[in-house]
């Protein structure tokens, strides 16, 4: 047997008995193996919330970015523009990161519309989960679209640094 082989074997081996457990607690949940970090870890996989982790640092830094343009700008014109010149690739995504955190809040508006609609009794569990998959799918999608113009515009523009020999 591949020794890689054998370490995924015994990982999920090890894993099966938390997994199992998980499901007994909770039937109704979504757990996955890539939900425990043993098994993650021999799958190869990340976990389900790094994107979303990923996408709130960028905005952060966004934002942040331009909290500092706007300091720069109180202070000294030349400063502000010598910044914003540095700084273009994150100004540019200044939009689109607001835009996009306000879509996110919008569909947990949804997401809980639903799950008040569905508590009440007036909407069908069989509805809630087309509702809830939709708004869930959407998110994914915003996320991993700003994630993807983040490291077409930030990462992508930023200069290589030469290896020493």
């Amino acid at each position: 047997m591949h020794p890689p082989r054998k370490r995924t074997v015994a990982a999920i081996i090890v894993a099966q008995p938390y997994y199992e457990g998980a499901s007994k607690f909770d039937p109704a949940s979504d757990i996955t193996w890539n939900d425990i970090p043993l098994a993650r870890r021999a799958i190869g996989s990340k976990p389900a919330w790094y994107d979303k982790a990923k996408f709130y640092e960028r905005v952060e830094e966004v934002e942040q970015a331009r909290s500092d343009f706007r300091d720069y700008l109180a202070i000294d014109k030349a400063k502000a523009d010598a910044f914003l010149k540095e700084n273009k690739a994150l100004a540019d995504l200044y939009r689109q990161a607001t835009g996009t955190r306000e879509a996110l809040s919008n569909m947990r508006k949804a997401r809980a519309a639903a799950l008040l609609q569905r508590q009440k009794g007036t909407l069908p569990f069989s509805d809630y989960a087309v509702r809830v998959k939709k708004v869930d799918d959407d998110e994914k999608a915003a996320i991993t679209n700003f994630n993807k113009r983040y490291v077409d515009t930030v990462i992508q523009s930023q200069p290589v640094a030469a290896s020493a020999p």
